[in-house]
């Protein structure tokens, strides 16, 4: 969703830089990153459409996994964590909605794990990857959801 910076440059830098002032570079460059964020959102949403042959396989490799488990009377449970990204006004709930109702409508136990993630408190930054508060949060989250 957010693009490095380093890959920003390479693919726009030059366009960006031929412009005649730095206010339209500015407003192109932000126009550039929105459009881009656009299109990981649209992408995002493909990837879990029912036109997709990818989520249709991975649904089958989830079935196989619960009967797998259940068969021997294993406990199994999907856990749904949000991509970090605008988790206030959280642009992909209709997928993650979606992963939480396919799973609920085969008897598939799931935990969502946005309400863990503060929403508001976290976004994606280029620099440093990690979030370790958010991960944190997910995994005494999952502690006390999980039956133990």
């Amino acid at each position: 969703m957010h693009y490095r910076e380093p890959f920003f440059q390479r693919a726009c830098g030059e366009a960006l830089a031929e412009l005649p002032s730095q206010t339209l570079r500015f407003f192109a460059a932000r126009r550039m990153r929105d459009k881009i964020s656009d299109d990981t959102l649209a992408w995002y949403r493909r990837m879990y459409s029912d036109a997709n042959g990818g989520w249709a396989h991975t649904r089958t490799l989830l079935l196989d996994a619960a009967a797998f488990c259940r068969d021997r009377d294993i406990v199994f449970t999907v856990a749904i964590f949000p991509p970090f990204y605008r988790l206030d006004g959280y642009p992909v709930e209709d997928v993650h909605r979606r992963l939480g109702e396919f799973a609920a409508g085969e008897g598939i136990d799931w935990i969502d794990l946005l309400p863990s993630q503060g929403r508001a408190g976290y976004w994606v930054h280029p620099r440093p990857p990690k979030y370790p508060p958010a991960h944190r949060e997910a995994a005494e989250f999952l502690y006390s959801a999980v039956d133990w």
